[in-house]
């Protein structure tokens, strides 16, 4: 029996592993692998979505920061879409749009974020219901004009600047509920929010640095 430790360092956040380890235990690591012949078992399951959370913990604590941003996302019964294709169609288009905002505004940090999409179905298993986003980004860009590019509309940037009723105008055509939140931190960085957007496991994960 030996002790094997495994440290992960995430800027300032660390997770550490001990792990008790015998002769035969890291003999069989190392062996070749078998084909995975059955379907994975619950527990099995479950242990894939505690590692799943368990990165995007050391995902967001390596890579965002105080000033950082935490976006909600939701839709009107207007604008709802029928798939989660069509859903995360639509929640990229954004981001995309959110990315050149920063390159016209030349910021010196590009754009990187975490994009977890949570949906539910109904009983019989058809119906999508309470789909929604959560994206972790970096700063740069006010609150207010991430919230205003929740929409479908073309915006000019310059008349949001200089007229108030076309930015009045602009939020109403929202496509839904939308909310940018600075991150907050504590002794384990923002462990909570990454845990707290992937409670759901039929959420699904897409990450760029």
């Amino acid at each position: 029996m030996f002790i094997r430790e495994k440290k992960i360092d995430c800027t300032d956040y660390r997770e550490v592993d001990i792990i008790p380890r015998t002769d035969n235990a890291e003999r069989a690591v190392r062996g070749k692998r078998k084909k995975r012949e059955k379907e994975t078992e619950p527990k099995q399951k479950d242990l894939n979505d505690k590692n799943a959370r368990r990165y995007l913990v050391q995902l967001g604590n390596g890579n965002f920061k105080i000033g950082d941003l935490h976006i909600s996302c939701t839709y009107d019964d207007k604008n709802y879409p029928k798939t989660v294709e069509e859903a995360e169609k639509i929640v990229t288009n954004y981001i995309r749009r959110i990315a050149y905002r920063q390159s016209k505004l030349q910021l010196e940090e590009p754009m990187k974020y975490i994009l977890v999409t949570e949906y539910e179905f109904d009983k019989d298993g058809n119906t999508l219901t309470r789909i929604h986003h959560h994206i972790i980004m970096n700063g740069g860009i006010k609150r207010e004009e991430i919230e205003v590019m929740w929409t479908k509309e073309r915006i000019n940037w310059k008349r949001y600047e200089s007229d108030k009723e076309y930015r009045e105008w602009l939020y109403s055509r929202l496509i839904g509920w939308v909310n940018a939140d600075r991150l907050q931190m504590n002794e384990n960085g923002i462990e909570g929010l990454c845990k707290y957007i992937t409670k759901n496991p039929k959420g699904k994960k897409k990450v760029v640095k």
